[in-house]
């Protein structure tokens, strides 16, 4: 079961992952070894999967961001799968219900880089590209108030 102080903990580490357990237990009310203990059993339970780093894309040189609709057939999806792994521009893939099978989110040099990536997937079913202009929303913070009732 999942508490006040570990809300407190999970929203910490997702503003920085890289706080020190000192820092941490500073901000909840804990010592040290406390909040480290409380981390490792979240750790444990597999609420908190992994701890990642966010990229400026564009800073990069991904100066094209698009999400792709594929639509296709149940038979094709192992493949779908394995050219999306093995593809790093797919960044995500979701499957979907509803009139397309998969979105994917995919991330290229240059609109001709888009189009061949387009073109590997084409080879399952049609697809349907949105370019993202901009991201006025960036990804928010997981809270508890999408558990409570």
């Amino acid at each position: 079961m999942i508490d006040s102080t570990d809300w407190q903990i999970i929203t910490a580490l997702q503003a920085d992952a890289r706080l020190s357990f000192t820092a941490l237990g500073q901000q909840v009310g804990l010592s040290g070894p406390a909040v480290t203990e409380r981390v490792r059993k979240l750790e444990a339970a597999g609420v908190i999967a992994g701890y990642s780093l966010q990229l400026d894309l564009a800073a990069l040189g991904a100066n094209v961001a698009a999400f792709v609709q594929l639509t296709t057939s149940p038979q094709v999806y192992p493949q779908v799968h394995r050219l999306v792994e093995q593809t790093p521009e797919f960044l995500e893939c979701h499957h979907l219900t509803g009139d397309a099978s998969f979105l994917i989110r995919v991330v290229a040099r240059s609109l001709p880089h888009l189009e061949a990536l387009l073109q590997r997937l084409s080879h399952y079913g049609p697809t349907q590209t949105a370019l993202v202009p901009f991201t006025p929303v960036p990804p928010k913070a997981v809270t508890a108030a999408i558990f409570e009732a």
